[in-house]
């Protein structure tokens, strides 16, 4: 298994409720300025690219927090 690059800062199953029929959330950028406006798949927005990386550790647990953090629902 390849390791996580992409680490949502909105979880993809938030995004999905706000699909439409196409399966597609719309997505806001500001480009200069003006405001555009594009439709993309819930895995295509919402992350940034190893955004909860560990820099100060080895290689092997770098990606920790993204692929063995789990949520203990009280």
């Amino acid at each position: 298994m390849s390791e996580p690059i992409d680490h949502h800062f909105v979880p993809v199953f938030y995004l999905n409720r706000w699909a439409g029929p196409d399966g597609k959330i719309a997505v806001y950028a500001e480009k200069g300025s003006r405001v555009v406006v594009s439709r993309l798949r819930p895995r295509s927005t919402g992350f940034e690219p190893e955004l909860y990386s560990l820099s100060a550790v080895d290689d092997s647990k770098r990606q920790t927090i993204e692929k063995d953090f789990e949520v203990a629902w009280v």
